[in-house]
């Protein structure tokens, strides 16, 4: 007996993936709804949105549409013009400690922004030709290097290596989807030999020295300590100092689409504990406002009725119906 796939002359079978991650070609078969338009721009435009839905209505397809056009466009562009740096917040088990004992704040959800704009820095750089990646490394002037050093150091190399293994690899593919200029070890999916090149840019960003002769270390330590330090407004200052780190390497701003938050050990069957998770960004309007920072945030449509709109950030916050402008259901 034939199969459907076999009968319509398919090339692949529509049916094999059960999730929208796994999609390897999602961006050029996603239904497009009303909605994603707007989103889209929001992200171009470096403003920050919400966007609800139920679960399986097609929240994280939106995202991985938006992210692949984005990258997409990049690609296209040949850096022609700026372009937003667009990562995806997904993986929320580093801080799944401070949150279940009720310590979590925003000094965490912003470690684990920090890590993931390094990482993709550091995959994309992975991904060019040797040429093209040594002209990004080496046009670093003394400034964004030190700055390099102490984010590298400070939010992706003080994470556990086989942490970092398995989310570099899974960012490794993600991009792969999307980004289009690629080494030819990226178009084959070496992923082992991609790691080593990946090790390589790890080490020229870790330099301490420029030219053998500036010790930039001191300053980097300088750096990295106020922004990992005690002080009320480090994590607002380490989400400008990644729109800094990102504008070195010719990107606009940062974009962070946040997605899966109910979908943790501790949040998959509470809209209460989904929203409890993400109080603490939504709570503190200062790093909804950031300069050329923005956040697009994937939610479940229950934490619409269990988050206080009191507590919702105005700039977030539409004038109009829920549905609108600031946020939208989907």
């Amino acid at each position: 007996m034939r199969t459907l796939v076999e009968t319509l002359k398919l090339r692949g079978n529509p049916f094999e993936h059960y999730t929208a991650e796994t999609e390897p070609n999602i961006v050029s078969y996603a239904v497009r709804p009303p909605y994603l338009q707007a989103i889209s721009d929001r992200v171009r435009g470096l403003t920050s949105f919400i966007l609800f839905g139920d679960r399986g209505a097609g929240k994280s397809a939106t995202r991985l549409t938006v992210y692949g056009e984005v990258w997409k466009n990049i690609a296209g562009a040949a850096f022609g013009g700026p372009h937003p740096f667009a990562i995806n917040l997904t993986d929320y088990s580093s801080i799944q400690t401070a949150f279940k004992t009720g310590k979590l704040t925003e000094r965490e959800l912003v470690g684990i922004v920090a890590f993931c704009v390094v990482e993709q820095i550091l995959v994309w750089l992975s991904s060019l030709e040797e040429g093209d990646r040594n002209i990004f490394i080496e046009g670093l002037d003394e400034g964004e290097r030190t700055l390099a050093l102490a984010l590298v150091k400070g939010f992706y190399l003080t994470v556990p290596e086989m942490d970092r293994e398995i989310s570099t690899t899974d960012a490794l593919r993600l991009l792969n989807s999307a980004w289009m200029t690629k080494s030819a070890i990226w178009a084959g999916k070496r992923w082992d030999a991609l790691s080593k090149i990946l090790a390589g840019v790890v080490a020229a960003l870790s330099k301490k020295t420029l030219n053998d002769s500036v010790d930039i270390s001191g300053p980097a330590e300088a750096l990295l300590k106020s922004l990992t330090g005690d002080a009320p407004n480090a994590p607002r200052a380490i989400l400008s100092k990644l729109v800094e780190f990102v504008k070195s390497f010719g990107f606009s701003g940062v974009a962070v689409l946040v997605d899966k938050v109910d979908e943790t050990p501790a949040t998959s069957n509470s809209s209460e504990a989904t929203t409890k998770l993400i109080h603490p960004l939504l709570s503190h309007v200062q790093l909804l406002e950031i300069p050329n920072f923005s956040w697009v945030l994937f939610l479940w449509s229950k934490v619409w009725t269990t988050f206080s709109l009191t507590n919702m950030p105005y700039a977030l916050i539409s004038s109009r119906t829920p549905t609108s402008l600031g946020m939208a259901r989907g």
